[in-house]
């Protein structure tokens, strides 16, 4: 290279905004004037700085977001949280939940009280310590999610499409003493506690699964729970660079990531009371629960399809007349 390429290359570099003209591919580019200096970016010194007027000082940085406040974090159970927060006793008959697989919808208040059924019948079993739910989306697994976490239990959520060797290893790094889980995949359910050592299954087709449990006057049992420090799931990640690991959430973890969600309306989450959702997305995924977390919060309607397949989601989308989708 010439000392005068050399020269100019320094110089374009040195100062990028210097109108000059180069050849290229046998063409003349005229780069465009440089910008109006400003004081912030020259030295001057003795009379010329005196007389230099004083730079405009910058403005601050609009607020383009903000969350939530730490006193609105919850400091107890998800569950309380969520009641508390979208006040359901202002729409306990209206809907919360409807399974496509059953075909039923439950109201606020049926919700309620079939988590308190729930985990009286779990108190009542000797429940403690971690829940194994291998279940697709459908009512039983937000249940059995809600009644095992207000016990002050974890629930480890997990893929139904796992071999048993996948849903084994995660069993036994959660330590899960009790499964839940559905009878289209006993096999594969049953090999794998065996190998876990988990004595504890049931199956939500059985009359006498605690998530089908049906008691009208169950009270929710006084469980104290620290937000900050216990957790409320232990979701497992993808595994991508080795091994799927466990996630620790606690009920405060959810409670404020519910509250992020339905902070701004920029985020697409500004779910309203009376709204329809369509809950496609796993409920083993915190993507899922989140959605969960922030229909129940906000009072809306959240249908459940336990995995996505055009027909039956086109289908759903008409019939509830869906006024929101998370995909």
């Amino acid at each position: 290279m010439s000392s005068r390429a050399g020269h100019c290359l320094r110089q374009t570099a040195r100062y990028p905004a210097l109108r000059c003209a180069r050849r290229h591919a046998g063409r003349r580019v005229e780069l465009p004037p440089p910008p109006r200096a400003t004081p912030v970016n020259r030295r001057l010194s003795g009379a010329a700085a005196a007389a230099e007027p004083a730079a405009e000082p910058s403005p601050p940085p609009a607020v383009v977001w903000e969350g939530p406040k730490l006193e609105q974090i919850p400091r107890g159970s998800f569950f309380s949280f969520l009641r508390e927060y979208g006040q359901w006793e202002r729409a306990a008959e209206q809907p919360a939940l409807s399974c496509s697989t059953t075909g039923r919808t439950l109201t606020f208040r049926d919700l309620e009280r079939r988590v308190a059924s729930a985990a009286a019948a779990l108190a009542r079993e000797g429940f403690g310590d971690v829940l194994s739910i291998h279940l697709p989306n459908c009512e039983q697994n937000v249940i059995a999610f809600l009644a095992a976490t207000e016990l002050g239990g974890t629930v480890t959520p997990s893929n139904p499409a796992y071999t048993a060797a996948e849903l084994a290893q995660q069993l036994e790094t959660a330590r899960a003493v009790a499964v839940l889980s559905t009878t289209s995949v006993r096999e594969t359910v049953d090999a794998a506690a065996l190998q876990a050592g988990v004595r504890r299954v049931s199956y939500v087709e059985e009359p006498d699964c605690f998530a089908n449990s049906l008691c009208p006057d169950a009270l929710l049992p006084a469980t104290p729970i620290d937000g900050a420090r216990d957790l409320v799931a232990l979701p497992f990640s993808s595994g991508t660079t080795g091994k799927p690991k466990g996630v620790m959430l606690s009920h405060r973890n959810l409670g404020a990531n519910v509250l992020q969600s339905l902070s701004h309306e920029d985020l697409r989450h500004d779910v309203r009371a009376g709204d329809r959702l369509i809950g496609v997305l796993p409920l083993y995924h915190i993507y899922g629960m989140l959605i969960l977390g922030f229909s129940l919060a906000s009072r809306a309607h959240l249908v459940l399809l336990p995995k996505f397949e055009p027909l039956p989601f086109l289908e759903a989308m008409q019939r509830h007349r869906i006024t929101g989708a998370s995909t």
